[in-house]
C-alpha cells in the first residue's frame, strides 16, 4: 500500500468508524488532543523492517505507525488501527510504560485484543482468544520465553480483561458499535 492510500484509509476510518471516533474524542477529553488538528503528527504510514510487526506506537513522538509495506485488507488495517488506538488512549489516560514494564505491555495487549480483536468471538472463546492475541502482540516485540509471557498475562488477566474504557461494552456487531458511541453523548453534553 503507497502511503499517501494508507494515510486516506486511517482518515476515513478516523471519520466513520464509531469506536475510532469515541476514543479520540475520550481522548481529547482526557487533555490528550491525539488527532484533533494535526491528524499527519500522530498517525505515521511508513515501512516495517520488522516481518512480527504490522503496527505500532512510537513512544517519543506519541504517534501510532502503520506499516505500508503491508498487504493488507481494509478490515484488517481498521482493525490494527483501532488496537493501537487502544494503545494510545491507555498511554493518555494511565502513562503506561510499554517498553520497561512488561505488565504495562501485557495489560494494554489484553486491553486491545479484547476490545477490537477479540470482540466479535462467542463468550464462551474470547478469554482464550484474548489470552492468545496478547501473548502474541508481547512475542512480536519482547525476547522473552512465551511462558514467561504468559505468566505475566496471567497475573494482570482479571483487572485489564474487565476494563472495557473508553468503549464501555464489548462491541460485537455494528450496533453495538453504535450504541457504544451513543451511549456517551448524553453524559458528555452535560458536562
Amino acid at each position: 500500500m503507497e502511503p499517501s492510500s494508507c494515510e486516506r484509509l486511517i482518515g476515513r476510518i478516523l471519520a466513520h468508524n464509531p469506536i475510532a471516533r469515541l476514543i479520540v474524542s475520550s481522548m481529547n477529553e482526557l487533555g490528550c488532543p491525539m488527532i484533533k488538528d494535526d491528524l499527519a503528527r500522530r498517525f505515521a504510514c511508513e515501512k516495517c523492517d520488522n516481518s512480527a510487526l504490522n503496527a505500532g506506537i512510537d513512544v517519543r513522538y506519541n504517534q501510532i505507525v502503520m506499516c505500508s509495506n503491508r498487504e493488507w485488507t481494509k478490515d484488517a488495517f481498521e482493525s490494527t488501527l483501532l488496537h493501537e488506538l487502544v494503545h494510545l488512549y491507555d498511554r493518555c489516560r494511565s502513562h503506561v510504560d510499554f517498553e520497561s514494564r512488561v505488565a504495562h505491555l501485557a495489560c494494554a495487549e489484553i486491553r486491545a485484543a479484547n476490545l477490537v480483536d477479540c470482540a466479535d468471538v462467542a463468550f464462551a472463546s474470547r478469554e482464550t482468544c484474548v489470552k492468545r492475541r496478547a501473548i502474541a502482540s508481547i512475542a512480536a516485540v519482547k525476547s522473552m520465553d512465551k511462558m514467561q509471557i504468559a505468566q505475566v498475562v496471567d497475573e494482570v488477566f482479571s483487572k485489564c480483561y474487565n476494563d472495557l474504557e473508553p468503549i464501555g461494552r464489548i462491541t460485537y456487531s455494528q450496533r453495538c458499535k453504535y450504541l457504544a458511541e451513543n451511549d456517551l453523548r448524553p453524559v458528555r453534553n452535560k458536562s
